[in-house]
């Protein structure tokens, strides 16, 4: 489907899963492009049922609907596997005079405290917490939203592969047992201001860095719809093809320009793994293992 520079590509992703070899290697093919020639893209037609989404939606306006007494109490603080409450004005990105308003909530594989890798104390494995109020329906939906975009996240890797030449399960290995985690967010209603602080006009859009080390990232079509414009910022990040960390070597991360929040807003967010270079040298000069 075409875009312009200034939206992201959205590719049908009906053709990766439909079992048809030609529509795969299309499908697998306008993803290369897009991550050649901008970094991003968006999925439509993809296999997370449309109710398991809603489902997680309406979970995430009943937890953020609790007193605040009850969501502090699940203040991620008050433990080391990055789960639970992230209250607002929790987060100030550097150089910014005033905090995010933003209140989150994590929610990651459920995994017991005696699993290896938590007693491991690999970064955001363990155990979720949940409100107590809410039942087991809130933890269901969560979980539920979570499991399918793993698998999502799979597929997508595959079709990745498949872009670089390769086999689609080439990095089967790499997705078991993955750190993966989304974040419920709610932008409670407040006055426009600038992101140096400076007050703004009611409504008028403005950019906010966003990064993210992940090398999957999924939105909800409903966040795009908030979204205006993606622009690049740049980090350092290892590629084989470029001698590790180097200058020369910036890979482009997504902020997004977003209208200034004068009422109640909510987004889902999920991301996993870890970064790789998507410069455009790397799928040109990657070579196949035997």
């Amino acid at each position: 489907m075409p875009s312009s520079t200034k939206t992201p590509p959205v590719i049908d992703f009906s053709d990766f899963t439909s079992g048809d070899p030609a529509r795969e290697q299309k499908c697998a093919q306008e993803i290369r492009h897009a991550c050649v020639t901008q970094g991003f893209f968006q999925i439509i037609n993809h296999t997370v049922p449309k109710d398991v989404q809603k489902a997680a939606f309406a979970a995430s306006k009943s937890f953020f609907d609790l007193p605040t007494e009850e969501k502090l109490s699940l203040d991620k603080s008050q433990n080391k596997y990055n789960r639970g409450y992230e209250k607002s004005n929790a987060q100030r990105w550097e150089g910014y005079e005033h905090p995010d308003l933003k209140e989150g909530f994590y929610v990651g594989r459920e995994l017991p405290a005696e699993h290896p890798q938590v007693q491991a104390g690999k970064f955001g494995l363990g155990p979720n917490i949940w409100p107590q109020t809410l039942g087991e329906s809130y933890s269901d939906a969560c979980l539920t939203y979570l499991e399918h975009c793993i698998k999502l996240a799979e597929l997508v890797t595959q079709a990745l592969a498949v872009s670089l030449g390769y086999d689609k399960h080439q990095f089967d290995e790499f997705c078991k047992d993955p750190m993966a985690f989304y974040k419920l967010l709610h932008y409670p209603p407040s006055k426009a201001r600038g992101v140096d602080g400076v007050p703004t006009q009611q409504g008028r859009q403005h950019i906010i860095p966003y990064y993210n080390h992940s090398s999957l990232k999924m939105l909800q079509p409903s966040v795009l719809t908030k979204t205006s414009a993606l622009s690049h910022s740049s980090y350092r990040a290892k590629c084989p093809a470029c001698k590790s960390g180097t200058p020369k070597c910036k890979t482009g991360t997504t902020s997004h320009q977003s209208r200034a929040p004068t009422s109640s807003t909510q987004a889902i967010s999920s991301s996993s793994g870890r970064t790789t270079c998507k410069q455009p040298h790397y799928p040109a000069t990657i070579k196949k293992q035997h």
